[in-house]
């Protein structure tokens, strides 16, 4: 009986093997891949949740300009579902091939495949970040030629280039801009007064809410010949021109985002590396020890 115990405490201790510092760092490097895979999925679903989510800088009264809003999104959508998914299969991978030791070959290997995976969503990753970051310039520049037409320009025959007050269109956007946005001109109230051939501040450029708009009305003078226009004194209106506050929120958006994402690829970068590094020295390892050869002691 007690033999028997002995025997069995003898197994077990020797079923027990001591990780190496190479299988150690491995061993941690998987651990960090596998909770950043999870937590990454987790994120972008939040993010795909949220409709309204303003990391890329897109808003709904602003996606007339260059690519569509929905098309970049999707694409980065997908493009970070599969990397938190290798990243999720790089940490797995990578756990079941230091501890299940009879199938470390194959897990290892499947590590490294799902590692350069990864490596490529990133690279896709980084180039629709930048490719949608440097395009806000020339939205901006949209901006800026949208905005100044409407503003400044008067009656032409090109409706492109018709004002305020000669485009029904124009001038419901605009009015629908400078309540969302809480602006006033394109670069201050003096605009409309100065410079505009409307001659008259809007009543959408009106600082109280909608319930608060009689405020802005008692200081306004009626304009005769003009439709549902009341001209508003510059204490009533917004301080901040329209492309004068885009240009900044842009601008803000676009920093945001580069630091946000540049973190973010720039940390799965050196993770995914340091794993590839210490996988290839494990796999060389464990084949250096399968292919050394070995001596019987019994004749």
């Amino acid at each position: 009986m007690c033999w028997k115990r002995l025997t069995g405490v003898h197994r077990y201790k020797y079923s027990m093997r001591n990780f190496t510092t190479l299988e150690w760092g491995l061993i941690v490097v998987c651990t960090l891949q596998l909770f950043s895979g999870i937590s990454l999925l987790v994120v972008n679903s939040i993010l795909v949740a949220v409709e309204d989510v303003l990391i890329w800088g897109y808003y709904r009264s602003e996606s007339i300009f260059g690519k569509s809003p929905e098309y970049n999104y999707t694409l980065v959508t997908c493009a970070l579902y599969v990397l938190g998914l290798t990243l999720f299969c790089c940490g797995a991978f990578g756990l079941c091939g230091i501890l299940m030791w009879r199938y470390r070959g194959t897990f290892i290997i499947l590590y490294i495949f799902s590692a350069l995976v990864s490596l490529s969503c990133i690279g896709v990753v980084l180039y629709v970040i930048f490719d949608v970051v440097g395009h806000q310039m020339n939205r901006i520049e949209g901006y800026e030629r949208e905005y100044s037409t409407i503003v400044f320009n008067g009656p032409h025959e090109d409706q492109e280039k018709r004002g305020y007050l000669y485009d029904e269109k124009k001038r419901q956007h605009f009015d629908q801009v400078q309540r969302d946005i809480r602006c006033c001109g394109y670069i201050s109230p003096m605009d409309w007064l100065q410079r505009s051939p409307t001659g008259y501040i809007p009543p959408s450029c009106c600082r109280f809410t909608e319930d608060e708009t009689g405020k802005c009305r008692h200081l306004g003078v009626r304009l005769d010949g003009v439709t549902n226009a009341t001209q508003l004194s510059l204490a009533e209106a917004w301080d901040e021109g329209c492309f004068v506050k885009l240009e900044e929120r842009e601008h803000t958006v676009n920093v945001l985002a580069y630091i946000f994402y540049g973190c973010i690829t720039s940390a799965g970068i050196i993770l995914q590396l340091i794993g590839l590094i210490l996988a290839v020295l494990y796999k060389l390892t464990n084949f250096s020890v399968i292919m050394r050869p070995t001596y019987s002691t019994h004749l």
